[in-house]
């Protein structure tokens, strides 16, 4: 049922295609994807009815079929399919956007360990693969294929990614998931087939519920071609007939247990027959099956089998491996591919995760619960809107995937568009630059500074670093927490600030250039290197306002209104970033009495976040005054504790990233305050190694390392 739903979303985010919507999977998610369906000789190969062919099909190119061989959907940019297929009986959509294809994928190379050099083109690289007993790499100098020597091994490995600079040749049994990428023409020379699968067609299963549990994966990738080498075990010397044994599968056919993209040639086959070939095999020369478990995209559609010398190469007997649909080998499962690139017009993100590069879209739509990734300092470029609609119970989540660099997020609105984002997070190196007429924000948090040009509306979110508005007109800021101060500039023509907290900045608290009307009202101001300077003619009106201890003066160039104070706003923990007022603060119903009630029902406090009256005072000292992480046993072998103390009754999030950033899982709890307990099991995370849990409680958050050893 999952699936289906999956496929009807997606068949509708296509079907909006025609009007101008994108949406992008990476490429192992589907069967069969083409950038050409015609050949180096522009000729197309037709689907027939034994091509039977499961899950999804996509091209760019026109899809030539013959009867109705396909049983899943089927994709193309074209407006039809070519061949007799006058009576389909199978799912398709026409004139789907054009699937990009990137010319490579720095994202595996950065990611990869071991990395091999052909040393300046002069060897080729031999990996085999040899189940539990792990990996062993060879090299020998091209044209010399006799002088094979060991260059390393590595034990069976969990979560890898190989990647060879220059030519590769691959055969073997794999136990764990991997992905082997080269830069040259990778060439499989044996079968390539995953310990526990059968030997003689490589199967582990026919149905999704009997693939979903299979431990291993394995992802084969090159610049260039993939090429099934002319090989006696592949078949050589018309192999197939080899003594009229056709049983003797170490003489023919080749099993292969992948995911294969070939990102700018083709899937294909050595020693083709073509007279331009030195090589001249039998007639025929046929060298069995390719039984094929997993998915194929190419960017030219490559031959497996030709008409030469009556018949040349291999039949096909392919199986989708059902997996890939939800996950993928390593550097294409979920969060890990840039599987979002390139000019769209409306880009709706709504299944996720999605990792963008250089992205380019006049509007954008992220749904509830959707992880972004961002690579790279053109990550994402909205031309008019940014739509994000995550909720407390599934937030939207940026973060970048670069571990010493910035990502950057911007929006180039005119004066028509729309920014609308609700319940986002942005990680700290992730910059955020939006300019559109409307901009507002509810319960976001920003990580790193963030820019806003337009008319500009932030409600109840924090900013971990410096904001920055130009306002078109009017700007109004409320129940929120700024940790390094706003600067207000641009033609500000109606401004309010009501009930926010601004503490710890290293230069202003509130810095005022332009404005016709401002006031601010209920917010405290303090421990900034200046509380407020006005650099305007004109001064704002500053009412009910604790403004203190700013290091270098409260008021530049303005002074305090009506019930203003300047005493210390005594926080719970200002130390580890908790701004909540403590029990015995000044601020607790000081607020402007004109202003609505909190919700306790007394008068406003002063600050973004006001005390709830009905706490009795006589159990504060009970309750913790700071907020801390701590796991226990750590390291550990089978489950550890994340041991936190929280300051009031609040929902917690946990959640384990790996070394690079990824996320492992989640949790959410509801504790009250006190001490809160929650238990990881080590099977979750996997393979041993070093993690991080990230426990966050409204505006408190704590990180504490892990160190699994199963």
């Amino acid at each position: 049922m999952k699936l289906l739903i999956k496929l009807l979303l997606i068949a509708v985010a296509l079907l909006g295609l025609w009007s101008g919507e994108s949406f992008a999977e990476p490429p192992t998610y589907y069967t069969w994807l083409t950038h050409f369906e015609r050949t180096r000789f522009n000729e197309y190969i037709r689907f027939w009815e034994r091509d039977s062919s499961f899950g999804t099909i996509r091209s760019n190119d026109y899809i030539a079929i013959m009867g109705n061989p396909l049983l899943g959907l089927v994709i193309t940019s074209q407006d039809r399919f070519i061949g007799n297929n006058e009576n389909l009986n199978f799912e398709h959509i026409f004139n789907a956007p054009p699937y990009e294809f990137p010319e490579s994928y720095p994202h595996l190379r950065h990611r990869a360990s071991p990395r091999i050099s052909d040393i300046n083109g002069r060897m080729m690289t031999r990996i085999r693969m040899y189940g539990n007993g792990g990996i062993e790499f060879y090299q020998h100098p091209l044209g010399n294929p006799h002088g094979d020597s060991l260059v390393m091994s590595i034990a069976a490995p969990y979560n890898r990614i190989i990647y060879v600079d220059g030519q590769v040749e691959v055969e073997g049994v794999l136990a764990g998931r991997v992905t082997i990428y080269s830069s040259g023409e990778m060439w499989l020379v044996d079968d390539i087939r995953y310990v526990g699968a059968d030997q003689r067609t490589g199967r582990f299963g026919r149905t999704r519920e009997e693939m979903r549990d299979f431990p291993h994966v394995l992802g084969l990738v090159s610049d260039q071609n993939i090429i099934i080498k002319n090989t006696t075990a592949n078949g050589r010397e018309n192999g197939w007939a080899f003594g009229g044994q056709v049983n003797r599968t170490d003489r023919h056919s080749i099993v292969i247990n992948a995911a294969l993209i070939a990102l700018n040639e083709s899937f294909t086959f050595q020693h083709q027959n073509d007279r331009f070939n030195r090589y001249q095999g039998p007639t025929p020369d046929d060298r069995g099956i390719i039984h094929l478990t997993g998915g194929v995209t190419q960017y030219r559609r490559g031959y497996v089998h030709r008409s030469n010398h009556q018949s040349t190469g291999y039949g096909k007997d392919y199986m989708y491996d059902y997996r890939l649909e939800t996950t993928g080998p390593p550097g294409f499962a979920p969060g890990e591919y840039p599987d979002v690139s390139g000019n769209y017009d409306v880009l709706d993100l709504f299944v996720g995760p999605y990792t963008l590069q250089n992205t380019h879209a006049r509007k954008v739509i992220i749904r509830r619960g959707v992880e972004v990734n961002l690579m790279g300092g053109n990550s994402l470029t909205v031309r008019d809107s940014l739509i994000v609609e995550g909720t407390e119970e599934e937030p939207v989540t940026f973060r970048s995937v670069l571990q010493n660099g910035r990502s950057r997020i911007a929006v180039n609105g005119h004066n028509r568009s729309l920014i609308d984002l609700n319940h986002a997070t942005f990680s700290r190196n992730v910059t955020v630059r939006m300019q559109a007429n409307s901009i507002v924000v509810n319960n976001c948090e920003f990580g790193t500074d963030a820019d806003f040009e337009g008319n500009v509306t932030l409600n109840s979110s924090r900013f971990n670093e410096q904001v920055r508005i130009i306002a078109w007109d009017d700007v109004s800021i409320s129940r929120s927490l700024f940790m390094d101060g706003i600067t207000l500039t641009g033609n500000l023509r109606n401004g309010e600030l009501i009930n926010n907290t601004i503490s710890g900045g290293r230069s202003a608290g509130v810095e005022i250039h332009r404005f016709d009307s401002l006031r601010l009202v209920n917010n405290i101001i303090s421990d900034n290197r200046y509380g407020i300077v006005n650099r305007h003619w004109n001064r704002p009106t500053v009412e009910y306002c604790d403004v203190y201890g700013n290091r270098s003066g409260d008021y530049i160039d303005c002074e305090p209104g009506e019930g203003s104070i300047s005493v210390t706003p005594r926080f719970i923990d200002p130390r580890n970033d908790n701004y909540r007022l403590a029990w015995n603060s000044p601020c607790i119903d000081a607020g402007d009495p004109a202003s609505p009630h909190d919700p306790d029902s007394t008068r406003a406090d002063i600050g973004a976040f006001y005390r709830d009256r009905n706490l009795s005072v006589s159990d504060a000292p009970t309750v913790p005054d700071q907020f801390r992480v701590t796991a226990s046993p750590n390291p550990f072998n089978s489950t550890v504790t994340v041991q936190f103390t929280l300051t009031h009754s609040e929902t917690a999030r946990l959640t384990i990233y790996d070394l690079q950033g990824r996320k492992i899982q989640s949790q959410r709890e509801t504790f009250t305050a006190g001490v809160g307990k929650i238990t990881v099991s080590g099977e979750l995370l996997g393979s041993a190694g070093v993690y991080f849990a990230r426990l966050s409680a409204g505006d408190q958050v704590g990180t504490v390392k892990l160190v699994y050893v199963p």
